[in-house]
């Protein structure tokens, strides 16, 4: 709801942050289901998940929303103008889900036959390897950022105009 004044400025933000896992050496997750958004790992040796059904790697969604209204009056002697404007922004910004390790293997079905890997704005960074294993599919998807922003302007001027000494009212 937009407060009732002529000059105001409202701002909604929402901001993901996932589990982060450091360590030196390696890494072991095992589990029916491996679900993590926004997700950061960093370790010196290997990283596995190991998951009886699925793994599901994502993205966060950072967003920020903002309303700006404003009214300004330019007024002089024979004339006055009182323009409103009012500007709508929006976006959506990614945080993704990054992986770095010496070595990085997801398996998933192991014990399902229904195991499959979705990875969805995830950076995976191995200087010895990266393997993927799934029973069914592996999936990779595109993260978007999105960005919108609409401005409306009403301008209304009311006064005076003469000409060989005859006033006319307008806007009034």
């Amino acid at each position: 709801q937009q407060p009732n004044a002529d000059t105001f400025i409202q701002q909604d933000k929402t901001q993901t942050r996932g589990t982060q896992i450091l360590a030196i050496g390696d890494i072991d997750i095992l589990a029916q289901n491996i679900n993590a958004e926004a997700l950061k790992v960093d370790t010196t040796g290997k990283l596995k998940m190991s998951a009886a059904d699925s793994i599901n790697l994502t993205h966060g969604t950072n967003t920020e929303n903002t309303f700006e209204k404003t009214k300004t009056i330019k007024d002089n002697f024979w004339n006055k103008t009182v323009t409103r404007t009012e500007t709508t922004t929006a976006s959506q910004t990614i945080e993704k889900t990054t992986v770095n390790a010496q070595e990085i293997e997801l398996i998933a079905g192991t014990n399902s036959e229904l195991g499959g890997i979705l990875l969805s704005g995830v950076d995976l960074l191995a200087e010895a390897g990266i393997n993927l294993t799934a029973r069914t599919e592996i999936k990779t998807t595109a993260a978007k950022n999105v960005y919108h922003q609409s401005v409306v302007s009403k301008q209304k001027t009311t006064g005076f105009w003469w000409e060989d000494g005859l006033a006319i009212g307008f806007g009034v």
